[in-house]
């Protein structure tokens, strides 16, 4: 089988099964709008590791994905919920 490979798109192998994610954060929907208009409140960097987050990706996944550790996207998820957080209660 060919599979055409973008930088949307990595292979991982877990236990010798091959699953391909999907990281292209453009086709991803949101199902809260209160969760989308918040969203927009963010960095693009760190709306994209949300819509990472909320397409299932670990922290590891999307640490790889942006060449840095799981590390420091827990910590840079902290600073998103923080916001999130800020943008819903001072409302």
């Amino acid at each position: 089988m060919n599979i055409e490979y973008s930088p949307c798109v990595m292979e991982n192998e877990v236990e010798g099964v091959t699953e391909l994610l999907n990281f292209d954060v453009d086709s991803y929907v949101f199902e809260d709008l209160d969760l989308e208009i918040a969203a927009k409140c963010l960095s693009k960097r760190d709306r994209n590791i949300l819509i990472l987050y909320l397409m299932g990706h670990t922290q590891e996944d999307i640490g790889r994905i942006n060449n840095v550790s799981r590390s420091m996207i827990s910590k840079r998820f902290k600073v998103i919920m923080e916001k999130l957080e800020h943008y819903f209660f001072a409302r």
